[in-house]
C-alpha cells in the first residue's frame, strides 16, 4: 500500500513538473523577449540559491541585498522564479519611469491570489484595483485636500504631537540630563496620533493600553516570516490548510482581524459622535475628518443615485485600515532611522541643529513648514537619509494587467512585480559613492539651497505614488527638526562597544517595511539658545 502511494505521488509530481515546463514554454512564445535571469529547477526556481544564500549569511541575510545581486548581475528588468511563481524585477530609474509613468495604465495592479483576497476583499485603498481604486483614490485626495492636508491644520496637529513626544522624552529622561532610552515606541505612538486625528478626530495618551496593543499587530502585519514567503512563492496554496498548519499564517489573520474591528469601532463611534441628526443629511455640513468625508459621501450618493454605490461600510473600514496602516509604519521608521543617523554623525547633527536654532529664533517653538527655506541642510540629511536606508526597499508587490514591455522585455499579467526601489537608490551613475552618507548631493552647489533630486523615489512615481507624502514629509521635518533643538543624540553603550551589533542594526529588519534593529541611543537635554548659532 506505501508503495503504491510513493508511485502514485511520484506520478502527480511528474504530470505537475511537465505542465509547468509546457507553461514556461507557451509564456516565452507568446511574449516575446524574456527578460533575462537566473534559471531554477521546476518547482522550486530559485529557492535553493536563495535557501543557501540566506544559511551562508545568517542573521546578515536581506531579502532586498539579494535582489540587489539579481539586478546587478542581470539588468534593469530581471526575471527568477521562486517556487511556483514568476517575479519581475525592475531597478534603476530608467526601467521604473518607464514601467510606471510610461506604462502606468497596465501597471500598478495589485498581487492578486487567494491569500491576499482573503486578507482584504481586494477593497481599500491598498489592495483594490481598477475602477474602484481609482475612485477611492481621487476621493481621498479631495477629502485630504478639503481637511487642509497641506496647510495649516495638518501642521497644527503635527505640531501639538511634536510638543507630545519631546515631553514624552523628557519624562524618559526622569529628571537626568543624559540617559540611554529606546524611543522607537514614542515614535510609533506619537505618528499614529497624527494619522488617527486625521481620520476619527481622536488620539491616545502614550500609555493607552488599545494604542499599545495596536502597535504590537502593527509589527505582525509589517514583518515577513517563512510563511508569507511560501504563500507569495505558491500563490495556489489552499488557505483553510495553511491557516490550519502555520502559526505565522494565523498569527498574520489575527493582527488583519483584530486591526479590521479596531477601524469598525472608530468609525462608528464618529457616526455616532454627531448628535445633530440633520449633519449626515446636511449638503452644507463641513467634515472634520476623514471618516466623516466619507460618510458625507455615502448620503451625497444616496441622495442623488438611491444607492452608496461602492462608498459602503466596508470599504471605509478598509480604506481607513490602509491609511492607519501605511501612514503610521513607514513615517515612524523613517523618524527613526533619522535619529540613528544623527547619532552616528554628530558633526552633522550639530550642524542641523544650529540652522534649527537660527530659524527658530529666540522663543522655541516646534520647526514648521515656514522655516523650510532656512533649513536646507536639514532637509538635505532627511533626503539622504531615505536615499541610503529606503524604508520601503522593494516597493509594494503588483502585477500588469495585460502583457506590457519595459525597457524591450516582457512582462505578463501573471507575473509579480518588484519595484526595487533600494537598487535604484544605489544607481552610481546618478548617486556616486552610493554607500557613503553624504547630504551635499542634495545641496544646489550656486545657491545652497536643498533640491529634490527626481533619481530619489522613496515615496514612488505614478498613479499608486504614497498617497501620504506630504505629510510623510511634514512629519520628518517638524518632528525631526525639534527633536534636535531640545536633544542630542548618541549611540547607546552596547552600539558603541559592539561594531558587529551596529552594522547588523543598519541591515535593517526582515519585512515589507526596513526598520533599524533594535537599539538605544543615549539622549541629552540641549538649551539650544545656549548654541553658538555662528559656528
Amino acid at each position: 500500500m506505501l508503495l503504491e502511494f510513493a508511485l502514485s505521488l511520484s506520478f502527480l509530481l511528474l504530470l505537475l513538473l511537465l505542465l509547468l515546463q509546457k507553461r514556461q514554454r507557451q509564456l516565452r512564445l507568446s511574449s516575446g523577449r524574456t527578460p533575462p535571469g537566473p534559471g531554477g529547477p521546476p518547482f522550486l526556481g530559485q529557492l535553493p540559491a536563495f535557501f543557501a544564500k540566506a544559511l551562508r549569511f545568517g542573521r546578515r541575510f536581506r531579502f532586498h541585498l539579494y535582489l540587489q545581486g539579481l539586478s546587478r548581475r542581470f539588468g534593469p528588468v530581471t526575471a527568477f522564479r521562486l517556487g511556483t511563481q514568476r517575479f519581475v524585477l525592475i531597478s534603476g530609474h530608467a526601467a521604473l519611469r518607464e514601467a510606471l509613468i510610461g506604462r502606468g495604465d497596465a501597471f500598478g495592479y495589485r498581487m492578486d491570489t487567494p491569500f491576499f483576497r482573503y486578507l482584504s476583499r481586494k477593497r481599500g485603498l491598498a489592495m483594490s484595483d481598477g475602477p474602484l481604486w481609482a475612485e477611492h483614490r481621487r476621493f481621498a485626495v479631495r477629502a485630504f485636500r478639503r481637511l487642509g492636508l497641506g496647510g495649516p491644520q495638518a501642521e497644527a496637529l503635527i505640531e501639538a504631537e511634536c510638543r507630545s513626544l519631546l515631553d514624552a522624552l523628557a519624562d524618559a529622561l526622569d529628571g537626568r540630563a543624559s540617559a540611554e532610552v529606546d524611543a522607537s515606541d514614542l515614535i510609533t505612538r506619537a505618528i499614529v496620533n497624527v494619522i488617527s486625528q486625521l481620520l476619527f478626530s481622536t488620539r491616545a495618551d502614550y500609555s493607552d493600553s488599545e494604542l499599545s496593543e495596536y502597535v504590537s499587530h502593527l509589527s505582525t502585519l509589517t514583518h515577513g516570516d517563512f510563511v508569507t514567503l511560501l504563500i507569495t512563492c505558491y500563490p495556489w496554496l489552499p488557505i483553510r490548510p495553511m491557516l490550519a498548519l502555520s502559526s505565522g499564517a494565523r498569527a498574520l489573520d489575527r493582527s488583519n482581524n483584530w486591526v479590521l474591528e479596531f477601524m469598525r469601532t472608530r468609525v462608528e463611534a464618529v457616526r455616532a459622535g454627531r448628535l445633530d441628526p440633520n449633519f449626515w443629511t446636511d449638503p452644507d455640513s463641513q467634515p472634520a475628518n476623514y471618516v466623516e468625508a466619507y460618510l458625507l459621501e455615502q448620503q451625497r450618493q444616496l441622495r442623488e443615485t438611491g444607492s452608496v454605490g461602492t462608498f459602503d461600510d466596508y470599504q471605509l473600514y478598509r480604506s481607513a485600515y490602509d491609511i492607519y496602516l501605511g501612514g503610521t509604519e513607514t513615517s515612524a521608521n523613517s523618524l527613526r532611522w533619522l535619529l540613528l543617523m544623527a547619532a552616528l554623525h554628530p558633526d552633522m547633527q550639530r550642524r542641523c541643529r544650529l540652522e534649527v536654532a537660527a530659524a527658530i529664533g529666540t522663543d522655541w517653538r516646534p520647526v514648521s513648514m515656514a522655516d523650510r527655506e532656512k533649513l536646507p541642510f536639514t532637509r538635505a540629511f532627511i533626503e539622504e537619509t531615505l536615499r541610503l536606508v529606503v524604508p520601503l526597499p522593494l516597493g509594494v508587490n503588483s502585477r500588469v494587467v495585460r502583457a506590457t514591455e519595459v525597457l524591450g522585455c516582457t512582462v505578463e499579467p501573471s507575473d509579480f512585480v518588484m519595484l526595487n526601489l533600494f537598487a535604484t537608490h544605489r544607481d552610481p551613475e546618478h548617486f556616486p559613492e552610493p554607500e557613503r552618507f553624504n547630504p551635499e548631493r542634495f545641496i544646489e552647489p550656486e545657491s545652497g539651497r536643498c533640491r529634490r533630486l527626481d533619481q530619489a523615489v522613496s515615496f514612488g512615481i505614478g498613479r499608486r505614488a504614497c498617497l501620504g507624502e506630504q505629510l510623510a514629509q511634514r512629519e520628518l521635518l517638524t518632528l525631526f527638526g525639534s527633536l534636535l533643538s531640545r536633544f542630542r543624540f548618541e549611540l547607546g553603550d552596547a552600539e558603541k562597544a559592539e561594531p558587529e551589533r551596529l552594522e547588523e542594526l543598519m541591515l535593517g529588519s526582515i519585512g515589507l517595511i526596513r526598520a533599524p534593529g533594535d537599539h538605544r541611543l543615549r539622549i541629552t537635554r540641549v538649551d539650544w539658545s545656549d548654541e553658538k548659532i555662528d559656528d
